[in-house]
């Protein structure tokens, strides 16, 4: 008895919370858009339209440009991770994004100094906070006020988009989809802020906890694409949401199917489902047609979720919930229209585990493959990190560029399917195995740092 009214209770609840209706709150924190300008004009980011307009204003002075440098001195981003879960598919939590919280939820930067305490060292919060206020004006004078008008008319026209568009429904259907958890009390924010003179079409965009942010140039009008982006970012956040038992079975789907491709089609997964849910359904029930070109600025993501498409469809238009057929059908698809990928260098380096103690050849890695999803890095090659790096289920790479007959024997002795391997160590080469795990193997043997001609001759064949 007790057991079917504890049942009975938590279906009830389910339903109430699904009766609620989501709230989409569009607009603007003056707060958080000074951290961003701030950020835009450190030493360490690249050439962009803020440093253009404070370059050429009064306030490119020693004063402010010593209290830049102090800005990007402070560290404002601890992480910590959810170990629990299944690896790469939990999000790990971070001090920037409860900062950047506190910004948008704040009416004032005072009340964001009182909401953020203890949240970093309250020395770092002060200076934070006191630097925050200095530019708060000046990204006032420089920024906001020149973009204002055509600003304003941007959110609106975002705000009317919403209203034609039932994205309660939308939002409800990802969340049955993902299985996953939501407080319908707790309204989800879009806040935008100006790119000043930017007339280029893109824009950027991130989401965190119930924040979606988009930073929108003078000159763009696509709002069926912003809101795409948006609800990108947010359904993340829903997928991320899911319990730990869901994660749990997700994995196991993926792990039990004997496909060789299905631990990468995993991979792929997370950024290939959101792109067909946002960038597909959400934007052919905005615009009446499903958009033309790319879904996505990775090929790979942007193919796989056009392919999977009419899954998606079918299971949001029946208001279904992921299950093992679902990700058995997912695997399928990737299997028939992209066999290829497994022996595609771009695509098995989008997750990737690197031991490298040479940080230069490290370097070069980065270059010839800038795009990935996961980059993790270590810089000592011992047992330890070759043990750390075999629980990881991405791809392995090990750069050896001294010592090399001490170190690939080490690695040799760490693989078991390298029991047979015999590498002529005078030699330079690449070598690449798969392992029982479903992930690949490479290893780098140089005689200097310069690997850039072994990286481009690395092959599957």
């Amino acid at each position: 008895m007790k057991t079917y009214l504890l049942i009975l209770f938590f279906a009830l609840s389910t339903l109430s919370c699904f009766s609620q209706k989501m709230t989409f709150n569009v607009d603007f924190s003056k707060n958080y858009a000074t951290l961003d300008f701030l950020n835009n004009l450190s030493p360490n980011y690249p050439s962009n339209p803020y440093k253009e307009v404070f370059k050429n204003s009064k306030y490119d002075t020693k004063k402010y440009r010593d209290l830049i440098d102090h800005f990007a001195k402070i560290n404002i981003f601890y992480q910590y991770e959810y170990p629990q879960y299944p690896y790469g598919n939990k999000i790990g939590g971070n001090t920037y994004f409860i900062l950047g919280r506190n910004l948008i939820e704040s009416k004032d930067l005072n009340e964001f100094k009182r909401k953020s305490f203890g949240i970093i060292p309250n020395h770092d919060l002060n200076k934070l906070y006191k630097i925050l206020l200095e530019f708060q004006p000046i990204y006032d004078e420089l920024v906001f006020e020149p973009c204002r008008l055509k600003f304003n008319q941007q959110i609106e026209k975002t705000r009317e988009l919403i209203s034609k568009v039932d994205i309660d429904k939308l939002f409800k259907q990802t969340i049955k989809f993902h299985e996953s958890n939501w407080d319908f009390s707790i309204p989800f924010k879009l806040s935008m802020y100006p790119i000043p003179n930017a007339r280029k079409r893109g824009f950027n965009a991130t989401a965190f906890y119930n924040i979606a942010i988009a930073g929108i140039p003078q000159g763009f009008e696509d709002f069926e694409e912003l809101l795409a982006v948006l609800f990108h970012e947010s359904s993340h956040i829903v997928y991320d949401e899911q319990s730990l038992s869901v994660k749990k079975d997700i994995e196991s789907w993926f792990k039990n199917n004997s496909s060789k491709s299905s631990n990468y089609a995993q991979l792929l997964f997370n950024e290939a489902i959101t792109t067909s849910i946002a960038n597909g359904y959400l934007y052919q029930e905005l615009t009446g047609k499903l958009p033309e070109g790319n879904w996505y600025r990775n090929k790979f993501i942007s193919n796989m979720a056009q392919k999977i498409y009419p899954l998606v469809e079918k299971y949001f238009d029946k208001n279904r919930t992921i299950d093992q057929d679902f990700i058995n059908e997912y695997i399928a698809v990737f299997d028939k229209e992209f066999p290829s990928w497994m022996e595609d260098i771009d695509f098995v380096l989008m997750q990737r585990f690197v031991i490298s103690e040479n940080k230069e050849a490290y370097k070069k890695l980065l270059k010839n493959h800038r795009y990935s999803n996961i980059n993790e890095y270590e810089y000592k090659l011992d047992a330890l990190t070759i043990e750390k790096m075999k629980t990881h289920p991405i791809t392995k790479i090990i750069l050896v560029t001294d010592k090399n007959q001490h170190k690939l024997d080490l690695i040799k002795e760490s693989f078991e399917e390298l029991k047979e391997w015999k590498p002529d160590v005078s030699f330079e080469f690449t070598y690449i195995k798969f392992l029982k795990d479903k992930t690949y193997l490479i290893i780098i043997n140089s005689h200097s740092e310069d690997i850039s001609m072994l990286m481009e001759s690395l092959s599957f064949q």
